[in-house]
């Protein structure tokens, strides 16, 4: 679950905000890109303290994953 919260708010940070899409209109005051990025990078390392095992699963996991994406 920490994986997919990591990527949201990598996806908020980085696709949305520094790419300077029109549709993202983000409605709170205390909105800045950079505290969805401290939120996307502190997700790795809570996820390695939770458990590291199921860490590695998850990122070799999504890594295969896109890996299989690519050929086909």
């Amino acid at each position: 679950m920490l994986y997919v919260y990591g990527f949201i708010n990598l996806a908020c940070a980085l696709i949305q905000t520094l790419l300077r899409t029109p549709i993202w209109r983000p409605r709170s005051k205390y909105y800045h890109w950079s505290l969805f990025f401290i939120g996307a990078s502190l997700c790795v390392p809570v996820m390695f303290m939770s458990s590291w095992l199921y860490a590695l699963i998850a990122i070799g996991h999504r890594s295969g994953h896109h890996h299989l994406q690519v050929l086909h």
